[in-house]
C-alpha cells in the first residue's frame, strides 16, 4: 500500500469537489425546469469555490510541513461520494437535487471529520476542521440562494 499525506487528502477531496462541479454544470446546462437550472447553477459555483480552497491549501507554504504529514492507513473516500458514471436527470426536481446535494454535503463532511480524528497531529486536525469549516459556510451560502431561488420564481 502506498503512503498517502494530507496533501494527496487534501487533492483528493478537491478532485471530489471538482466531479461535483461538472456534475451541476452539466445538469444547468440541460435541466428542464428553471428552478433546477439555477439551483444547479449555484451549487456547480459553490463546488468550484471549494477546488479554489482545496487549491489554496495545497499552495500555501506555511502549510507545507503539515501538508507533508503521512497517514499511517490511507483514508478511503465513502462510497457516496464515488462520482463516476454518476448522471443527474434533467427532469429531475429541486428537492431531489436538494437532497442529491445534501447526500455528497454530508458524505463528505463525515470524511474530512474522520480524517480530522483520527490523526494525533494538533496541525493535522486544525487544517481539516479549518476545511470542513469553510465547507459548511458554503453550504450556509448556498442553502440562502436555494431559498431565494424558491422564493422569487
Amino acid at each position: 500500500m502506498a503512503n498517502v499525506t494530507v496533501r494527496d487528502v487534501v487533492r483528493q477531496i478537491g478532485q471530489c469537489h471538482a466531479a461535483l462541479a461538472a456534475l451541476y454544470s452539466g445538469l444547468a446546462a440541460t435541466a428542464s425546469g428553471e428552478r433546477v437550472r439555477m439551483l444547479a447553477q449555484a451549487l456547480a459555483a459553490r463546488e468550484d469555490r471549494l477546488v479554489q480552497t482545496t487549491a489554496r491549501y495545497q499552495r500555501d507554504e506555511a502549510s507545507k510541513p503539515t501538508l507533508d504529514y503521512w497517514f499511517k492507513a490511507k483514508p478511503i473516500m465513502p462510497e457516496a461520494l464515488s462520482l463516476d458514471g454518476v448522471q443527474l436527470d434533467p427532469q429531475m426536481t429541486t428537492d431531489e437535487l436538494s437532497a442529491f446535494g445534501v447526500g455528497c454535503d454530508a458524505a463528505l463532511g463525515e470524511f474530512v471529520q474522520r480524517i480530522s480524528e483520527a490523526t494525533n497531529s494538533l496541525k493535522v486536525q486544525e487544517l481539516f476542521a479549518d476545511l470542513r469549516a469553510q465547507q459548511e459556510a458554503e453550504v450556509r451560502q448556498t442553502a440562502r440562494v436555494t431559498l431565494s431561488v424558491e422564493r422569487d420564481l
